[in-house]
């Protein structure tokens, strides 16, 4: 049996007020929702304090634009979660929960 991902999909996050900047400006993040196999590895638990934050976040983050650190391009999930941690640890954060949350914001969207 093969198991895949949910397909991406890009988001705006709330970090810094970043959606209250204008569109070209914004932070934009895509993500890849992990399956039930690929989540396993990352503690497999919706205990946070169990689950590798930083991993997921580094391998499910496919894409980040419009988002520099003193002229350094931040541009996917690797990029991002080797920045300064109190630098960037509310949006490492956001993103995390996104990726977490992600199977039941897909289902809300199609009702919708």
């Amino acid at each position: 049996m093969r198991i895949s991902s949910l397909a991406p999909e890009t988001f705006t996050p709330n970090w810094k007020e970043n959606q209250d900047l204008p569109p070209k400006e914004q932070i934009q993040v895509t993500v890849r929702f992990p399956s039930a196999q690929e989540f396993e590895p990352y503690g497999g638990d919706l205990d946070l304090k169990k689950t590798d934050a930083i991993g997921m976040v580094r391998d499910f983050t496919e894409k980040i634009t419009n988002f520099e650190i003193l002229d350094q391009k931040i541009v996917d999930g690797t990029t991002l979660v080797e920045c300064r941690k109190n630098v960037v640890s509310g949006l490492i954060t956001e993103i995390f929960l996104y990726i977490l949350s992600g199977t039941e914001l897909g289902e809300k969207r199609e009702k919708n």
